[in-house]
C-alpha cells in the first residue's frame, strides 16, 4: 500500500518551496515589515502587503516584491488599521478577563479561565486565514472574512493543527534566534496561509483547482 503524506504536510512542502524561490524577495519584504512592526501603527497595513505580495505568488505565480508590499499597505490601510486594532481589543479582553478569574480559587475561577484560554488560541489561529480570506474574497470584509476564518478552523481542524506546529516552530526560531527573522522566515508563514486557504478551498469545491504557474509557464 502507497504512503500518503498528510495533506498539510504537503501543503508545508509546497510553501516552502514557494518561499524559498522566492528567497531573496522575502528577505527584503521582511526586514521592511520589520521595521513597521516597530511603528506599531505601520505594523497592521505593512501584514496586509506581505499577504497581498504573497496571494499574488500563490494564484498567478507572478512576485511584486517590496514594490508590491507597498501597493498592498496602501490598498488596505485602513482595513489593516481595523484588523489591528481588534486584535488589540481581542487582546485586551482575554488579558483582564484572565486576571480576573485568575483571582477566584474556585471551580469556576479554573472553568473560567481554561473557556478564555481556549477562545483565546481559536482568535489567534482564526487570524492565519483572515488576511488570506479578504485577498481571496470578492467582498472584502473584514468581519466577513473573520466569519469565514472560523468556519475554515472548525471544518478543517487537524489540518489547521497540522499547520500551526510550524507557524509555532518559525515564530519560536524568529523570536529565540532573532537572525532567522532578518532571513525573511516569518514570511513563511503568510505563503502558508494563502497556500492553505485555496488548499481547503479547493478540497471543499468552493474553488476550482488552478494549474501550477510553473505549469503554465
Amino acid at each position: 500500500m502507497k504512503f500518503k503524506w498528510p495533506v498539510f504536510l504537503k501543503v508545508f512542502g509546497r510553501s516552502a518551496v514557494d518561499w524559498y524561490d522566492a528567497w531573496l524577495d522575502m528577505t527584503l519584504i521582511g526586514i521592511v515589515w520589520l521595521v513597521a512592526q516597530v511603528t506599531i501603527v505601520l505594523g497592521p497595513p505593512a501584514t496586509f502587503g506581505v499577504y497581498y505580495v504573497v496571494d499574488s505568488m500563490v494564484r498567478t505565480g507572478d512576485n511584486p516584491g517590496v514594490k508590491g508590499l507597498f501597493e498592498g499597505a496602501r490598498k488596505y490601510f485602513l482595513k489593516g488599521l481595523a484588523w489591528g486594532a481588534l486584535n488589540w481589543l481581542a487582546a485586551a479582553i482575554a488579558v483582564v478577563n484572565f486576571w480576573f478569574y485568575s483571582s477566584l480559587e474556585s471551580t469556576f475561577g479554573i472553568i473560567a479561565r481554561t473557556f478564555i484560554g481556549i477562545l483565546a488560541v481559536l482568535w489567534a489561529v482564526m487570524q492565519f486565514y483572515t488576511a488570506p480570506f479578504i485577498m481571496a474574497q470578492e467582498n472584502e470584509n473584514l468581519f466577513l472574512a473573520l466569519r469565514n476564518s472560523l468556519y475554515l478552523v472548525l471544518a478543517s481542524l487537524p489540518f489547521t493543527l497540522g499547520l500551526m506546529v510550524f507557524v509555532v516552530l518559525i515564530i519560536a526560531l524568529s523570536g529565540v534566534l532573532i537572525l532567522p527573522a532578518f532571513l525573511g522566515l516569518p514570511m513563511l508563514i503568510a505563503v502558508l496561509g494563502c497556500r492553505a486557504l485555496y488548499d481547503r478551498l479547493e478540497a471543499y469545491g468552493l474553488k476550482k483547482k488552478d494549474p501550477e504557474p510553473r505549469e503554465v509557464g
